[in-house]
């Protein structure tokens, strides 16, 4: 029986969380069935936290080969009555797009909370996209914690709604939100919930064309629904000056309602300006915005990422006829990176034509030696990529992967020429050899094949592979057999960290020391 506080903590009390850890917390609160996953940085210790934890029978955990994968699993366990959660970082979305489509279209009655992980100022991934594009696209209500705190109400709340809506709902996190800290209020954790019993109806749950158009209609119905929840959301709030009296407003969504709280404070000028807040980021309260627009003559707009916010305020303005003055991303605060407290600080002041109290920056020293990221100590990859290098050296070229492989870029051991995605190093590096007429080396993990090559047919076990594309196929490096010859990559350091790939050589333990896990 775990003594963890997030299983064993009642109401009253308070936990220093972190962010991931307070997701978790609010679907136990919710009274979560099912959790899929495909584990990637930013999002991947909230499935290694329901692991931990074991559940005593609460739920059931699956890490899932890939995030289409995942996504399919916790849209059965939805259909099937379960609320499920499936958690994921932002690329992931993108190979789990296929299978969220239609569950938007169907509806789930279980209820599914997909959490997607973004990652601006790139981390730990090889994009900056922004996953509220697939609120849009997609048709999903979402939710943008800023905190802790928030992290696991917005949870709990999700739930609630994608089960009374029977439609997925989107919880959108952030790098520095999934890995803050900070103080969490629990409340108790419910007897098991019910499941919701299925009842056939092909007419709705097989999406023929005939179905699809009907169902098109009723997911559109289904948003004007989570428009009006999101007019009176306790998570989008207005927050008035204490005069009144002024006709500047910012409307803030996401991480920057921080940044703008901590900056409003640092230059004293919290009555200077009004502040609409939006957690629950879409669909968009059109009234609750139309209303705060009327009160001002001049908007900032602050959200990290792309320009959506500010766009559906300008239109929503020119909609409404209001003469209103819509400004957002300019060269201060653009659609790259990580907004910070000094970056809108500098923003507000020049928009608030007033002194920065923004600190320069100390100058970077130029003259520190490099740390470029590094393989493990003892991590078989560096042998064979020496040995590689060895055989082929600069006339071969190297097609590499997600994950660990790419540390293979630097000198001296300079075996990563290019990379398409995960899974992409055997099939790119095909398309490559084809049109160039040189060899390629290609490196992969056997669960990036299968994430996204379904031509290979390799077994999961958390090997690496290395592969060599000469003329018209691919062939071996290591054995002549058919079947591919591989080095045992046992300690698994980033996103597929799935936990028999960390058990220790031949003792079936983990690296924490326990007995390997049923997952």
């Amino acid at each position: 029986m775990s003594n963890d506080p997030l299983l064993r903590g009642a109401r009253g009390e308070r936990h220093l969380l972190l962010g991931n850890e307070a997701i978790v917390r609010g679907a136990l609160e919710a009274g979560v069935h099912m959790v899929s996953c495909y584990p990637g940085t930013p999002s991947s210790e909230v499935a290694d936290t329901f692991l931990r934890l074991g559940g005593e029978g609460r739920y059931r955990l699956e890490y899932s080969i890939n995030e289409k994968v995942a996504m399919e699993v916790a849209a059965g366990g939805a259909l099937g009555g379960a609320m499920s959660l499936v958690a994921m970082k932002h690329v992931g979305l993108n190979v789990a797009a296929d299978p969220l489509f239609t569950s938007v279209y169907i509806g789930l009655p279980g209820g599914l909370v997909v959490l997607t992980a973004d990652d601006p100022g790139c981390h730990s991934s090889q994009n900056e996209q922004d996953n509220r594009h697939y609120a849009r696209f997609a048709s999903l209500p979402c939710f943008e914690p800023v905190s802790a705190q928030e992290a696991k109400e917005m949870t709990r709340e999700a739930f609630r709604l994608a089960r009374e809506l029977q439609q997925p709902v989107m919880l959108r996190t952030t790098t520095r939100v999934s890995h803050m800290r900070g103080p969490v209020d629990f409340d108790d954790l419910p007897a098991p919930q019910p499941k919701v019993e299925f009842k056939r109806d092909p007419g709705r749950f097989v999406p023929v064309p005939a179905v699809a158009l009907r169902r098109h209609a009723a997911l559109d119905a289904n948003m004007e629904k989570a428009r009006q929840i999101a007019e009176g959301s306790r998570f989008n709030v207005e927050r008035e000056p204490s005069g009144g009296q002024t006709r500047l407003g910012v409307i803030a969504s996401g991480v920057a309602r921080n940044y703008l709280a901590d900056a409003l404070a640092s230059g004293g000028w919290e009555d200077r300006v009004r502040v609409l807040e939006l957690g629950m980021t879409w669909p968009l309260p059109n009234d609750l915005i139309g209303a705060f627009l009327q009160k001002c003559d001049r908007v900032l707009v602050l959200e990290e990422g792309a320009d959506l916010l500010e766009q559906s305020v300008r239109a929503l303005a020119q909609l409404r006829g209001l003469n209103v003055r819509i400004e957002g991303k300019d060269e201060t605060l653009s659609g790259r990176g990580e907004y910070s407290t000094t970056l809108v600080l500098r923003r507000l002041a020049a928009w608030l034509d007033c002194p920065c109290p923004a600190k320069s920056a100390r100058p970077v020293e130029t003259d520190l030696p490099g740390r470029p990221p590094n393989l493990c100590p003892g991590c078989s990859h560096r042998a064979v990529y020496y040995a590689v290098r060895q055989v082929f050296g600069d006339d071969a070229v190297y097609s590499s992967d997600i994950g660990c492989y790419t540390l293979g870029l630097l000198p001296p051991l300079r075996t990563a020429d290019f990379l398409v995605c995960m899974g992409s190093s055997v099939s790119a590096g095909s398309g490559f050899a084809r049109a160039s007429g040189k060899p390629v080396v290609g490196f992969l993990a056997e669960y990036d094949a299968l994430a996204a090559c379904d031509g290979i047919r390799w077994p999961l076990s958390g090997l690496a592979r290395v592969a060599v594309f000469r003329g018209r196929r691919w062939q071996d490096t290591l054995s002549s057999s058919p079947e591919l010859q591989a080095l045992e990559e046992r300690r698994a350091r980033l996103a597929a960290e799935y936990p028999r790939a960390r058990q220790e050589p031949g003792d079936g333990k983990t690296e924490e020391g326990h007995g390997q896990a049923e997952v």
